[in-house]
């Protein structure tokens, strides 16, 4: 009697038989030109154009793969919204001693002269700002800039009759330089008109009042004066 043994002759194969539910030939998430499918868009991209986590990893693959998403419907990042949202209103970013913050600058002809609105936000995308922000900080220019230089000229006037900036009445107030809006976080913003004390023979600057202001409300938190 014979006893015969049969041995694999390869013991270290692996074989596949496929994905329960996998039709060959069929691509399920991006087309073969790399597009994405209609499975494909659910899986990595939300109804608001954000992506899902999926879609997280997926960016993260393959830099090539954000084109592939933004082809989609991919919006960008909270701060690239941000960014677009910025420069269709017309502001320009500038440059900033602080690395934390961007800065936007944008002139609005205000009643009482060229405004500057300068508006910050956090460098990264935990602060970013929405067309909200920007419609708040251009809408407080003539919103909120004429009665606050009212206040701040009564302010002014004050100081004079009290003899503040001196006794020979060589100094007058500015139009509005700048009216800046700046958001902190999502439930924090805040809004600083400032004008100038000028001399009346020039433009020499003596020193500025400032009013702090909750731009959502109009309430005025602060007076602020200063000498230069």
């Amino acid at each position: 009697m014979y006893n015969i043994y049969l041995r694999h002759a390869y013991p270290n194969e692996l074989y596949h038989h496929g994905i329960f539910g996998q039709k060959w030939g069929i691509r399920r998430f991006q087309n073969k030109d790399g597009s994405l499918t209609p499975a494909g868009r659910k899986r990595y991209l939300k109804d608001d154009g954000s992506l899902t986590k999926k879609g997280q990893k997926f960016i993260t693959k393959n830099s090539a793969n954000k084109d592939v998403l933004k082809n989609a419907g991919y919006k960008g990042t909270p701060s690239e919204q941000s960014e677009r949202a910025l420069k269709s209103a017309g502001f320009s970013a500038k440059s900033s001693d602080d690395g934390n913050v961007k800065w936007y600058e944008k002139q609005i002809k205000g009643k009482n002269g060229d405004i500057r609105v300068t508006t910050l936000t956090a460098k990264n995308d935990k602060v970013p700002l929405t067309d909200t922000d920007i419609n708040l900080a251009t809408t407080s220019v003539n919103k909120y800039g004429p009665s606050c230089y009212k206040k701040i000229q009564a302010e002014f006037e004050d100081n004079v009759r009290r003899g503040y900036w001196g006794t020979d009445n060589n100094v007058k107030l500015g139009n509005i330089d700048y009216i800046h809006f700046t958001k902190w976080s999502d439930d924090d913003v805040s809004c600083e008109v400032m004008a100038p004390v000028l001399s009346k023979k020039g433009n020499d600057w003596f020193g500025a009042y400032k009013v702090f202001l909750n731009p959502k409300t109009g309430e005025i938190d602060e007076y602020v004066s200063y000498d230069d």
